[in-house]
């Protein structure tokens, strides 16, 4: 067994132990997966001595010295380290120094990713999220698309309330029609329950907490809270009419046939 675990890297076994696996299942789990993946045929535990079996020698076994020699650690490198003391709580008597690679910094993957035509382009659209421009995306907070009376310094007087991982089918549904009308709204996004404690500063305005939310800023400068998917997304159409060049997304209230349809398919949800 030693003469094939010598050849082993251990720092990546460690690596693996830390990243919670071992933790989970037991490294006496987690060592052989780690071990068969590496291509060794034979493994052998230490005896669960006294010594070994302790939490005081566990917790040495699952944090091993760090490298002793590493250059430009910021980057991609070679280290080395000598495993003599986990080697020694394992059971074994190799010493053998083993070369380690050190993985990039976030700072260098973020520099590389930006380097490349899809990196460059998401660079893009951060820089344009802010001034309501950008494509379509879950935490966009404002969205102006082509009008010339509201701006990111004049936003618009609508709010809507929305959750933040994109996961509720009504938020959802709201956004498609924001998105297809090209209505200019503010977007605030709120946690759902599932994620934790809605802000106070959401629930002082909708005690219930239910999403979404639109919130129209009235000329006297009072707020008024509107609440259910449906409800929002027919003020919504009617507030944007075609006559001002948004598109209709219902039927005209002349089209009995049109509204007829467009109740059973909205009693479907």
């Amino acid at each position: 067994m030693h003469a094939h675990f010598a050849h082993f890297p251990l720092p990546q076994f460690f690596a693996f132990c830390t990243m919670g696996s071992a933790t989970r299942f037991g490294y006496r789990t987690a060592l052989p997966l780690v071990l068969a993946a590496a291509g060794v045929r034979s493994f052998q535990f230490p005896p669960r001595t006294a010594e070994t079996a302790g939490g005081a020698s566990r917790l040495r076994f699952l944090s091993p010295p760090l490298p002793a020699t590493c250059t430009s650690p910021s980057t991609t490198s070679t280290c080395t380290s000598t495993t003599a003391s986990s080697a020694t709580v394992l059971g074994m008597s190799s010493t053998t120094a083993t070369p380690t690679t050190v993985l990039p910094s976030w700072s260098d993957l973020q520099s590389i990713s930006s380097s490349t035509s899809v990196g460059s382009a998401l660079d893009d659209e951060v820089a344009l999220r802010p001034t309501g421009h950008a494509a379509p995306f879950v935490q966009n907070k404002l969205r102006l698309y082509d009008s010339t009376e509201f701006t990111a310094d004049n936003p618009p007087k609508l709010t809507i309330y929305r959750d933040h991982a994109g996961w509720c089918p009504y938020c959802q549904k709201l956004s498609y029609l924001i998105e297809e009308k090209r209505v200019p709204v503010n977007i605030e996004l709120v946690p759902m329950r599932s994620y934790g404690d809605k802000p106070t500063s959401f629930t002082r305005m909708v005690p219930s907490g239910l999403l979404p939310a639109l919130i129209v800023e009235r000329d006297d400068g009072k707020k008024q809270v509107i609440t259910e998917s449906q409800v929002i997304m027919e003020l919504l159409d009617a507030w944007h009419p075609p006559s001002e060049g948004y598109k209709a997304m219902l039927p005209d209230s002349n089209d009995k046939a049109g509204n007829a349809r467009y109740d059973r398919l909205a009693r479907l949800e």
